[in-house]
């Protein structure tokens, strides 16, 4: 009973990126289908298409997450994930804060974020960014790999092991390996942080880590 339990808690979290994966697809099809409607031969249409996703890319990707989370809570019933809380003393706040800031610090050290290249986009798509990578991108990985896999696993099995299974999750998730090593131990942190703090600290940890990087990346990148 527990395997399969675990198994439907991964399936139920890979359906998360399942959704996002689908929308993109039907937006995609569908400024292809419009286009064709409007007579422009289909080759036509797919270069239209990669130039309104190129000039639009931060909006469209503001408008397919949003959508994949709420999608996602619905599936799931996931009304309210700050339900039944526990209430953060400002210690508790404090603490998050810290450690999310710190812990992206050390990251941002290692990687040498000073290298990185500045690139010229709007001041709509910058503000769209920082709300995603700052706000949204936090609330859905929280929402998914912590409130759902790792709770839901830790009802079946030991906590041992859905702290490294969702950890595992979200940091494979992130699609590469330099970004693998650090959101490994990330996730670690995050699931000891959702086990005493509840979902309101790892939130809390997950934006002032995204947070510090945001301005560090900012900082750099502007010299």
């Amino acid at each position: 009973m527990k395997k399969r339990e675990i198994i439907k808690e991964l399936l139920k979290t890979t359906s998360f990126f399942g959704i996002e994966i689908l929308l993109d697809l039907l937006l995609i099809v569908g400024f292809n289908v419009f286009w064709f409607i409007r007579k422009y031969s289909w080759q036509e249409g797919v270069e239209k298409t990669n130039i309104i996703l190129e000039k639009y890319n931060t909006f469209v990707f503001f408008f397919i997450i949003i959508s994949a989370i709420s999608a996602y809570m619905i599936i799931y019933k996931i009304k309210n994930p700050f339900r039944s809380e526990r209430k953060l003393k400002l210690v508790d706040i404090a603490i998050c804060a810290l450690i999310g800031s710190v812990a992206s610090l050390f990251v941002n050290l290692l990687t040498l974020i000073s290298e990185s290249e500045t690139q010229q986009v709007t001041y709509f798509e910058a503000v769209t960014y920082i709300v995603v990578v700052v706000f949204i991108q936090p609330f859905a990985e929280e929402l998914v790999f912590r409130k759902n896999l790792y709770h839901n696993m830790s009802l079946y099995t030991s906590k041992c092991i859905a702290i490294i299974v969702s950890s595992v999750a979200f940091a494979l998730c992130h699609g590469n390996m330099e970004q693998f090593i650090y959101t490994l131990p990330l996730g670690i942190i995050l699931a000891g942080i959702y086990e005493k703090k509840g979902f309101t600290g790892a939130l809390l940890l997950h934006v002032s880590f995204n947070t510090t990087a945001m301005v560090l990346a900012l900082f750099y990148g502007g010299n």
